[in-house]
């Protein structure tokens, strides 16, 4: 530094490499920006760029600069009432008055006023005021922008500035930064002389290098997790040095001893053991919750420490010392390795005494602002405990929240890691084994503000720390995100699924983890500070286990105190049953049971595979959720949320076995299936109290056949509904499980939205975004109105003038136009407050409805105005539109969608429903609470179709899931076939044709053809017949149905051989002539044989007997110069085609290139 050499600090995680240059900045009385890198850093953060402004983000930085050259300027007269007047003319928003006072200065400063320069003015002191002018003059072209909506200026980076200022920067996380952003810079790292131009806005100078600037940057080796190396060329610009973690006694001892300044000599030694040691464990024998080797580090011990120095007062050296190592290095060990540290624990730092009696020492409360948890006091926040909320507010709030041992535990691991509010928290374990809901719970008796952010693979840096929207007034403004807005409010905030947002965005908040507790937000310049009272908490599953989730780097996990909250313990699992569900203990022990030998069948039947399986503690509240008023109801319920979610039929006997054994009840699937609900064959002629409702589900069931399957779906749909869970239809396509929605929906006489999935779903397909604002034309149309009627009310107490200025407004205003139409309402506004001054009390009730009235209409026009200016406006996705409006939505092929993108609605689908809507930024992100009546349906095909995959046992856990196998009984089918068979068709003997035909291919041509014949390609050959039975006949209509629907595509698309797909022609050609008349054979061979094409014989349609489409008017049938239809390929092709076309279906199709599709 001495050298002004820019310094590269290499080294493990937790050393001290940030905290050695904040020391080194202290000492040397500089000013030290941080900046933390991330693979999301451009070359506009270090050296700036145009963003939108506000007119106080250019005058306001300008003020002190104001000051401060007034006050060296002129020794003499009123400078402070000068300087105070300006100032109140910033605060007041009167930027345009405190701009022109600026200007007047530095006119009368430089000699280009009235007045002439001060003759004392040095040529320092010139430079500064020619520098301010310019900053003046960009200043008002900025206001100016402002007024039409928009306003650009160049905001400086913070290498920029320090290059200027002369402060010392360091640069962390350097080899996250990508490459190109660092090549950028490097023009400052070229000797102490070195510097750069500012391109970007258009300089041809470069900066001027204070002679105080200096350059660090700090970096892990690229050993670890999204770690890599400095390319050499930047590299070697630096001057490298390694930073090693101190290793010898003495070092840590010294450590130990500034840490802990009053504790003898024993104490300082023992915490030196327990380090050395646990350090050789963790390298050996020690494993956390998720399998992996603990990483422990300086920064582990420095908190361990910090926690025994604040705590020793209040709770004793020899508990603070226990609780403080134990908080630091042990919860998040699974259990065999907290029993070793533990044992160590009291070997090295308690000489042998228990561990447990130190622990359980009574502590008095420290105020009467602590709230008291298992042997803790945790500061109560701002809001009101959850004991002194309204009743309103207690109803909305989260389930029963029970007790139990390791409830209490993890609640006590908890409270004692926030103490300090000084170090993020990470909770790791399965699925709903409770991460969020003890976090929750803790705020909610604290008195914290409590937020919640769902990340996704596609959470990106904005979502934490806001964006750019348009306001009010049409203007480009910077929203602070719900991170940001948490951190000032002082609220506790989760990020939920934490290793499930990219790595880049994680690395991002670096400086907020650590002990600097600070954010940079490029957008402001701003470095904010959070509120005493914020803590940052965060919850992931196991990497590796769940799918999606990532291994986090060393270096920012290092970052967390972290706690393993494990699975419930199957004892107090029923005791959180019975009294949270409010079921009967005899119940709750039963249903533990159940899942026990479930668990424990699943290594031989593999029912539930995998150490969690699908059987969680989510299932087993969803169960008693549903409530019982028997064993045999009881049982019932558990196979809806248990079995009827299995495919295989081994696996769904076994879970009825298990039911039956545990519950000593009696199953009757048939009976559990069917009867739980209402009869569905009278359910188009259900009595609704909506006409409309009833007219839909007329039309939805007209013409369906209410099978067994269909009949179980739906029941078990409906119960999903009444129970308020979220539901997922796993089938074939085909098998009706979108109609059985629509059908549920209409009976409930609730809107449906149906979103469908594909492999580019975002979160906004389903949450909304920004778009642009297709709404200026309406409200054009209203400012046109608005302005009308005011300028022609006879009772309007508005001068001539501003009438007159009322009928200049123009019909298409621009922005700049409409930024004057605001300051005419203002103006009328004024006027119709001052003559409603004037009113005398005789005519006060009149006057007052006038001015309502009046007032009412220039709101309106202000309203108006803002929706024509703003450019962008948000737009709710159809999940946020169902949730406001209590309607349901239907997730249709939910498992095309990223599992990242569906984790992004993980609290939609929890008991409390909500969503925060963080994409939108500022106070707009508002927190969406479903409307009760809110019901969320989703459907996915079986997972192994081409783009069709299983969903995650994380997000699958959280529905509801019903399995619609395909439909296997011919009298099944047979029964929709006569449904829909025309009444003038032969229904007997083609539908007897069509389930023979259905039977054979299913059976002996599917497997090897790798598709299968569904019913709703059954529902297509029926359409067929009907349309075409007038001209081919029952069993003629029947046979071409079989080419179009089949046939004719067998094997396309599949991969398979031509002689394979030959083959399979043959044997299904073969049995289909075996189910036709001989004439109809013979015609219908001999028409593929030689198909003739030309125009009917009425001369209206041309094609190829028996298939016409109709003549436009011109039209001759003759085929083009360059085409022939002589051939015989061709011919059979037009004939095939023209068949397809009898229905209203799309046509694919298929074949190699250059045999003639497209023409």
């Amino acid at each position: 530094a001495q050298a002004d050499e820019p310094v590269l600090l290499v080294g493990e995680t937790g050393v001290g490499k940030t905290a050695l240059v904040q020391r080194l900045a202290a000492a040397a009385g500089a000013r030290l920006a941080v900046l933390n890198l991330s693979q999301q850093t451009d070359a506009s953060d270090l050296m700036g760029g145009f963003r939108p402004v506000q007119p106080a983000e250019t005058v306001g930085p300008l003020l002190g600069r104001f000051g401060d050259l007034v006050t060296r300027t002129w020794r003499r007269g009123r400078n402070a009432e000068f300087v105070d007047r300006v100032a109140g003319y910033v605060q007041s928003r009167k930027h345009a008055r405190a701009v022109k006072a600026f200007r007047a200065a530095a006119d009368k400063a430089l000699g280009t006023g009235k007045e002439g320069a001060p003759s004392t003015l040095s040529a320092s002191l010139a430079a500064e005021w020619e520098a301010f002018a310019v900053d003046v003059v960009a200043a008002e072209a900025a206001l100016l922008a402002s007024q039409g909506g928009f306003a650009f200026a160049f905001v400086e980076g913070v290498l920029v500035s320090a290059l200027k200022q002369g402060w010392w920067l360091l640069l962390d996380e350097l080899n996250l930064a990508p490459p190109e952003a660092l090549e950028r810079a490097a023009g400052i790292l070229e000797g102490g002389q070195g510097s750069l131009v500012l391109a970007e806005r258009g300089d041809v100078e470069s900066v001027p290098r204070h002679p105080n600037f200096r350059l660090f940057a700090a970096m892990n080796p690229s050993t670890d997790a999204g770690k890599r190396d400095l390319p050499s060329s930047m590299r070697s610009r630096f001057t490298e040095l390694w930073v090693a973690e101190p290793d010898s006694r003495e070092d840590l001892a010294a450590l130990v001893a500034r840490y802990l300044p009053g504790a003898g000599a024993a104490v300082v030694s023992a915490a030196v053991d327990f380090y050395v040691e646990v350090k050789r464990e963790a390298e050996s024998s020690l494993e956390d919750g998720a399998g992996h080797r603990p990483t422990y580090s300086l920064r582990t011990l420095c908190r361990a420490l910090e926690y025994v120095a604040v705590a020793a007062p209040l709770y004793g050296l020899p508990r603070a010392l226990c609780d403080g190592f134990d908080m630091s290095f042990a919860t998040q060990l699974s259990a065999e390795g907290l029993g070793r540290l533990r044992a160590l624990m009291e070997r090295t730092l308690l000489g042998g005494s228990s561990l447990q009696g130190v622990q359980r020492a009574a502590v008095p409360a420290p105020s009467p602002r602590h709230v008291a948890f298992e042997q803790f006091w945790v500061e109560r926040g701002p809001l009101p405990l959850e004991t002194e909320r309204p009743a309103s507010d207690q109803a909305a709030s989260p389930p029963k929240f029970v007790h139990t041992p390791s409830v209490a535990r993890h609640l006590r691991n908890l409270a004692r890691a926030v103490l300090l509010r000084s170090y993020p928290i990470l909770l790791q374990g399965p699925t709903s084994s409770g991460k969020t809901s003890l976090i929750a719970h803790l705020a909610a008796r604290t008195g914290h503000g409590f937020v919640r952010i769902n990340n996704h693979e596609q959470t990106d840096l904005q979502e934490y720390v806001g964006r750019y929207v348009g306001d009010a007034q049409g203007r480009l403004v910077f929203a602070e995100g719900a991170l940001v807005r948490a951190m000032r409010r002082g609220d506790w905030v989760v990020l939920d699924e934490l290793n499930l947002a990219p790595t880049e965005v994680l690395e991002a908040l670096n400086r907020l983890l650590d002990a600097n507790r600070e954010l940079f937000v490029p957008e402001l310049q701003e470095t904010v500070r959070p509120h005493p009272h914020f803590m940052l908490f965060a919850t992931q599953n196991p990497p590796g286990i769940y799918a999606g989730r990532k291994t986090l780097s060393r270096a920012f996990r290092s970052r967390f105190l972290e706690i393993l909250v494990d699975d419930i313990p199957d004892e107090e699992l029923a005791t959180i049953l019975e009294q949270r569900c409010v079921i009967p203990p005899s119940y709750a022990k039963k249903m533990v049971a159940v899942k026990g030998e479930l668990q424990w069948q699943r290594a031989a039947s593999n029912v539930f595979a995998g150490r969690h399986g699908f059987i969680t503690a989510r299932d087993l509240f969803r169960w008693a959720g549903r409530g019982a008023d028997s064993y045999d109801q009881l049982a019932a319920n558990g196979f809806a949320v248990l079995g009827e979610r299995l495919r295989a039929r081994e696996e769904r006997d076994l879970v009825e076995r298990v039911l039956q054994q545990q519950l000593r009840a009696k199953l009757d699937l048939q009976e559990a299936c069917l009867l739980q609900d209402e009869r569905l064959d009278s359910c188009a002629r259900a009595s609704s109290s909506s006409p409309t409702t009833g007219a839909v589900l007329e039309r939805l069931v007209r013409g369906m056949v209410w099978t067994k399957p269909m009949r179980r779906m739906h029941a078990l749909l409906t119960r999903c509904l009444e129970a308020v869970e979220p539901a997922l239809l796993v089938g074939e396509t085909g098998t009706g499980k979108t109609t059985v929605c629509q059908v549920a929906a209409a009976r409930r006489g609730q809107r449906l939205h149906i979103l469908n999935c594909n492999q580019h779903t975002e979160t906004s397909d389903f949450l909304g975004g920004f778009r642009p604002n297709r709404q200026r034309e309406a409200a054009l149309a209203q400012i046109e109105t608005l302005v009308g009627e005011l300028r022609e009310r006879p009772d309007a107490p508005w001068s001539e003038d501003l009438r007159a200025r009322l009928a200049g407004v123009s019909r298409m205003p621009t922005l700049q136009e409409l930024q004057a139409l605001l300051g005419l309402v203002d103006e009328l506004a004024e006027q119709l407050k001052q003559a409603e001054g004037d009113s005398e009390g005789g005519e006060e009730s009149s006057r007052s409805s006038l001015s309502l009235s009046l007032a009412a209409q220039l709101d309106a026009l202000r309203a108006g105005v803002a929706a024509a200016r703003i450019p962008f406006v948000w737009v709710d996705g159809p999940l946020i539109q169902a949730m406001k409006a209590g309607d349901i939505i239907l997730v249709d092929e939910l498992n095309l969608a990223e599992d990242a993108v569906l984790e992004r609605l993980n609290s939609v689908l929890e008991p409390e429903r909500t969503i925060l809507l963080a994409e939108r930024g500022g106070s707009d992100a508002e927190l969406v609470v479903a409307h009760p009546d809110f019901r969320l349906v989703a459907t996915m095909n079986p997972g192994g179709d081409y783009g069709k995959k299983e969903l995650s046992p994380a997000l699958s856990n959280r529905f509801t899931s019903i399995w619609v196998p395909a439909i296997e009984s011919l009298e099944d089918v047979r029964a929709i076939l006569l449904q829909r068979l025309a009444e003038e068709v032969d229904k007997e003997a083609v539908a007897g044709a069509l389930v023979e035909f259905w039977r054979f291919f299913n059976a002996e041509i599917a497997s090897a053809a790798r598709q299968v014949l569904s019913v709703r390609d059954l529902v297509s050959w029926v359409e067929f017949v009907n349309a075409t039975r007038p001209s081919l006949g029952d069993m003629g209509a029947f046979a071409h149905g079989a080419h179009l629907v089949l046939l004719d595509g067998l094997g396309l698309g599949l991969g398979l051989a031509d002689e394979a797909v030959q083959e399979l022609q043959a044997r299904c050609h073969r049995h289909l002539h075996s189910l036709l008349p001989e004439p109809v054979g013979r015609s219908l061979l001999e028409l593929h044989a030689d198909p003739v094409v030309a125009v009917s014989a009425a001369g209206d349609r041309w094609g190829a007997a028996p298939f016409f489409t109709p003549l436009r008017a011109g039209a001759t049938g003759q085929a083009q110069a360059d085409y022939d239809f002589g051939a015989s390929a061709v011919r059979r092709n037009v004939l095939r085609v023209l068949r397809a076309l009898q229905l209203s279906r799309a046509v694919l199709l298929e074949g190699s290139p250059g045999v003639g599709k497209t023409s």
